[in-house]
């Protein structure tokens, strides 16, 4: 049988002290500014992104052609736009014979512009930021909606290039 008796205090775990555990810690930060230092070396296009993962500019030609296709109406596409804008995003919805374009533009001055038409004599911003100006106006059947971050006289320059 085991014999049993008073503990002696060199046998029991005491609490630690507070230089052991700020150690710890130091030690525990240290470790994991060692692995974030690490993650950020070795990790490709993290601190610097490359070209590729910058925004690219698309093309839109399908989704003109899905609109004339759904509404038998040519959509207004800009013309003549001086260097520096290219279309970023584009997308279609429609049911039956009425249908939204949606297409996602940079400014010449890395602003964000959207151009919305749609054949249902009105047209909403799908998701309108604070700040952002807008220009609505007609063309041919369609009503039209320029909007975003790009400054008003951009915004009414992509508006004004706008051709069926």
């Amino acid at each position: 049988m085991p014999e049993t008796g008073p503990v002696s205090g060199g046998d029991v775990g005491g609490p630690k002290r507070a230089s052991a555990t700020l150690l710890d810690m130091v030690r525990s930060l240290g470790l994991m500014a060692v692995i974030v230092a690490v993650t950020l070396i070795f990790v490709p296009g993290l601190l610097h992104p490359s070209n590729s993962q910058r925004v690219q500019p698309t093309s839109y030609t399908d989704y003109t052609r899905g609109f004339r296709q759904v509404t038998g109406l040519t959509a207004a596409t800009p013309a003549g736009l001086p260097d520096g804008w290219y279309a970023n995003s584009a997308r279609l919805t429609h049911k039956g014979s009425t249908a939204t374009l949606y297409i996602g533009w940079v400014s010449p001055t890395k602003k964000y512009a959207a151009l919305y038409e749609s054949n249902t004599g009105q047209v909403t911003a799908g998701a309108a930021r604070r700040g952002d100006r807008s220009v609505r106006t007609m063309v041919g059947k369609l009503t039209i909606l320029v909007t975003g971050s790009a400054s008003t006289a951009e915004l009414q320059q992509l508006a004004d290039a706008l051709r069926v």
